[in-house]
């Protein structure tokens, strides 16, 4: 008998959750052991956020959505956006407020970041090292002759109960990974046909099938929420400003490259076909080459020359945004509202990457490649909602490109 087939056979798949459960031990003790080792002020806290976003809107989806449902934002709306307007507030209202809870916690305990005088290093008014045996130097203090750094502090030995609060937040931070991984396994095998094959067995078992009923209730909700905890917190770290600068070297880049390069096969006349013109007579020495392979050369050549000319003006933006970015973390306010901003701006990316989510599944679900709607419930009122939404302004569309 194969190893295939014994992983394939009955009882092969009914080891899965034993496995399973020992392995998802051993790593959130050892993620508690990292966490133990850091501490709370240098772990990362979104699975916290998620966790508090992800079980405030479970309660307020329970008791609050009656009166969400008679608040004017969402009483003069159709009908048929009511009920997905209402728990989408719902939810945006339990992450902006994790999202609170967070940044009150990020100032009271996470390391503090500004400027700070380089005692070794002293220059004087003109930039240069200040010398202190040479006679005619003007000796009097001055905060702007001292080089500055930026340091962080809080970074000592964290306390007893840091590490037991450090330790429970990386713990907290591996289990929603690993439940969002098991339980999206879990449901793409059982809202496919891999359900009645082979991994069928697996639903025999009890904690299989205990996990399964929380799985079709918690999942695609518990998802989109994280997505957009996700997104918001990444805006926090990165700021406003430090995301516009990733934003313009990345994109950036990559147009002016392809832009530089495009050009000289694209101009019928001035500058850049004389450049390309001077770049393919560089080439009028070697017979080999022939008249068209000279001004192909030539074109790549001038290509290569405005891409270096563009790269250098994207890497002076950098350096000038990398300066900003500098100056907005030493200086605590600024680097609030920054973060607030990128936060608020990343948020609203985030919901927009949910929509195109449920979007795709609610595609799939309607083409029938995988059953996911026939699953859900009462209680997933969030991707229900959004469903419910698809189904009058997405399906006409599906059926207007089905039909052709």
């Amino acid at each position: 008998m194969t190893l295939h087939s014994i992983l394939l056979s009955r009882n092969g798949i009914l080891m899965i959750p034993t496995i399973a459960v020992i392995v998802c031990a051993a790593l959130l003790g050892i993620a508690f052991l990292i966490g133990c080792y850091k501490g709370i002020r240098k772990v990362g806290w979104g699975g916290l956020v998620w966790l508090a976003s992800g079980a405030g809107f479970f309660v307020a989806s329970k008791y609050l959505k009656k009166f969400v449902v008679k608040a004017p934002i969402v009483r003069g709306l159709k009908e048929s956006v009511k009920g997905v307007t209402t728990v989408f507030v719902l939810a945006l209202g339990c992450v902006l407020a994790a999202l609170i809870l967070y940044g009150f916690f990020t100032l009271l305990l996470r390391p503090k970041t500004k400027w700070k005088r380089d005692k070794e290093l002293e220059y004087d008014e003109y930039g240069f090292a200040y010398e202190p045996d040479y006679e005619d130097y003007d000796d009097h203090a001055d905060d702007a002759h001292y080089n500055k750094v930026l340091v962080k502090k809080g970074y000592g030995r964290p306390s007893v109960v840091g590490r037991i609060a450090g330790g429970i937040s990386c713990a907290v931070n591996v289990a929603l990974v690993l439940a969002v991984i098991l339980s999206i396994a879990l449901y793409v095998l059982g809202t496919s046909k891999l359900k009645d094959g082979s991994f069928g067995a697996l639903y025999e078992v009890k904690l299989v099938r205990y996990a399964w009923k929380y799985a079709q209730i918690y999942t695609l909700d518990f998802l989109t929420i994280g997505v957009i905890v996700c997104t918001a917190l990444k805006g926090y770290k990165n700021g406003l400003v430090g995301s516009i600068r990733a934003l313009i070297v990345t994109l950036g880049g990559i147009a002016v490259a392809v832009v530089c390069f495009v050009l000289p096969f694209k101009m019928k006349s001035g500058f850049i076909v004389n450049l390309s013109g001077r770049c393919a007579k560089l080439f009028n020495g070697f017979s080999a080459l022939d008249d068209p392979m000279r001004e192909l050369i030539g074109k790549l050549v001038a290509g290569a020359l405005l891409c270096i000319c563009g790269l250098l003006a994207i890497a002076l933006i950098n350096f000038l945004l990398g300066k900003a970015v500098n100056a907005i973390q030493g200086a605590a306010p600024v680097r609030i509202l920054d973060g607030s901003l990128a936060c608020l701006l990343y948020l609203v990316i985030g919901v927009a990457l949910c929509l195109a989510l449920w979007s795709v599944l609610y595609v799939i679900d309607y083409c029938e490649i995988a059953t996911i709607r026939k699953y859900f419930n009462e209680h997933t009122t969030l991707a229900e909602g959004v469903f419910e939404v698809a189904e009058e302004y997405i399906k006409p569309w599906i059926d207007k490109a089905l039909k052709k």
